[in-house]
C-alpha cells in the first residue's frame, strides 16, 4: 500500500528549512564577499570580480525567491502576483544554474588565457566589468526567451507555445550542459600546467627613472645597497676590472627620463653595508608591468594549483546539486503539463516522487550554501 503524504508536517519542515537555508545561504556568501573586500583591489581581478558577481546572484536568490516562497508558507493568508511567483521560478530553477555553470567556464578560461587576456585588454577595469556582463545579459538572452515566452500572468499558465520541445530545450540550456561543460573544462585545465600568471593586473611604472637626492636632507640621502641589484649593479660591476679595487664612487653614464645623458655615481660598498650619499643621484629601477615582468616569477606554481584544484570542486559540486533535480524535472513536468504519453518515472508511487522531487530541490539550494566555502576554503589565493 502506497504512503500518504502528511501534508501538516510537510508544511512544517518548509518553514524550518527556508529560514534556515536563507539565513546560511546569505552568511555564506556575505562571508565570501567579506574576504574579498578586505583585500581591495576588487576590479583589478578578473577571477575575483567575477566569483564576486556570482556570490551576488546567490544572495539575490535568498532575498528574493525564498524570501516569496518562505511568505507564502508562513503567512496563509497571503499570496503574490502570478508574474511574481513565475519570475521567481525562473530565476532560481533556470536562470541562476546557468549563469553559475557558465561562470565556472568562463573561470577556467580566464585561468588559461589570463596571459593573453591581458595583451588584449590593457585595463583591469574594462576586463573585470566585460567578462561578468557578457555572463550575465547572455544568460538573459538565452534563457528568458525559452521559459517565459507564451506565459499568461492573467491565466497563470502556458499557452500552447509551451511544447515538450522546448521545456526539454529549456532545461538542457539552463540546467544540464553549463554544469556538465565547466567539470569538463575544470578537468581540463587540471590536467595542463599553466604557467603562473598573477592574479592582479600589474601596475606599470618607469624604468630606470633617475632620482635625485640634491634638495633631500642628509638622513634621506642613506640608501642601502639592495636598490643597486640588477641591471645597474650589474653594468657597474662589469665596468671593474677583476684585479682592480674599487673606489668609493665609479661614474657611469646614463640616460635620465628626459633622454638626457648625465653621470651618476654609483657606490662600490660591499653588499650589506649601509652608507650615506654625497647629494647626487641615485638611480631606482622599477618593474615594467608586462606579463614578462618579475612579478609572474613571484606568483607561484603552488597558487595556480590552488585555483585549479578549487575551480574542479566547485564545478564537480555544482554539477552533483544540479543534475539530478534537471533530469528529474522533464518527466515530471511533463506530467504535470499533462502531455501525452508523459508519465512519473517507472517504480515511483506518488509519495516517492513528491520526496525525490523536494530533495533534488533543497539539494539545488544547498549549493548556494556550499560553493561559497569552497571558494574561502579551497583556495585561499582567491582572495
Amino acid at each position: 500500500m502506497a504512503g500518504t503524504i502528511d501534508f501538516e508536517a510537510k508544511h512544517t519542515a518548509y518553514k524550518v528549512l527556508y529560514v534556515t537555508f536563507i539565513i546560511a545561504i546569505l552568511a555564506a556568501n556575505i562571508a565570501l564577499l567579506i574576504k574579498f573586500l578586505r583585500k581591495g583591489r576588487i576590479l583589478l581581478s578578473q577571477r575575483k570580480f567575477l566569483v564576486m558577481t556570482l556570490a551576488g546572484g546567490d544572495i539575490f536568490m535568498a532575498l528574493f525567491p525564498l524570501v516569496v516562497a518562505a511568505r507564502t508558507v508562513f503567512e496563509e493568508y497571503f499570496s503574490f502576483s502570478c508574474s511574481t511567483l513565475f519570475t521567481a521560478a525562473v530565476y532560481w530553477k533556470y536562470y541562476l544554474p546557468f549563469v553559475y555553470g557558465l561562470g565556472l567556464v568562463f573561470l577556467c578560461a580566464e585561468l588559461r588565457f589570463r596571459r593573453h587576456l591581458r595583451s588584449m585588454i590593457t585595463s583591469p577595469y574594462v576586463a573585470s566589468i566585460l567578462i561578468a556582463a557578457v555572463l550575465w545579459i547572455f544568460g538573459l538572452i538565452l534563457i528568458l526567451p525559452l521559459a517565459m515566452a507564451g506565459f499568461d500572468t492573467l491565466r497563470c499558465s502556458f499557452d500552447s507555445s509551451m511544447t515538450i520541445e522546448r521545456l526539454r530545450a529549456l532545461i538542457l540550456f539552463g540546467m544540464i550542459l553549463p554544469p556538465v561543460s565547466a567539470v569538463i573544462f575544470a578537468i581540463a585545465i587540471n590536467c595542463k600546467k599553466i604557467k603562473a600568471v598573477p592574479e592582479y593586473y600589474d601596475v606599470p611604472s618607469a624604468q630606470g627613472t633617475v632620482i635625485s637626492t640634491a634638495a633631500l636632507p642628509e638622513s634621506q640621502g642613506t640608501l642601502q645597497q639592495q636598490h643597486y641589484f640588477g641591471q645597474f649593479q650589474s653594468q657597474y660591476n662589469q665596468g671593474l676590472a677583476p684585479s682592480s679595487q674599487p673606489s668609493s664612487h665609479s661614474v657611469q653614464p646614463i640616460t635620465n627620463v628626459s633622454g638626457q645623458l648625465q653621470s651618476v655615481a654609483y657606490p662600490a660598498y660591499p653588499p650589506n653595508s649601509q652608507k650615506s650619499f654625497p647629494p647626487s643621484q641615485a638611480v631606482m629601477p622599477a618593474s615594467t608591468g608586462s606579463p614578462e615582468s618579475a612579478s609572474d616569477e613571484e606568483y607561484s606554481e603552488k597558487a595556480v594549483r590552488q585555483e585549479q584544484r578549487a575551480l574542479l570542486a566547485v564545478s564537480i559540486l555544482n554539477v552533483i546539486l544540479t543534475l539530478p533535480l534537471a533530469i528529474f524535472t522533464i518527466p515530471a513536468a511533463s506530467f504535470a503539463l499533462g502531455y501525452q504519453g508523459a508519465k512519473i518515472p517507472d517504480g515511483l508511487d506518488a509519495l516517492s516522487a513528491e520526496v525525490l522531487g523536494e530533495l533534488f530541490l533543497w539539494m539545488l539550494y544547498l549549493r548556494s550554501i556550499l560553493t561559497p566555502l569552497v571558494w574561502m576554503w579551497g583556495d585561499p589565493k582567491v582572495a
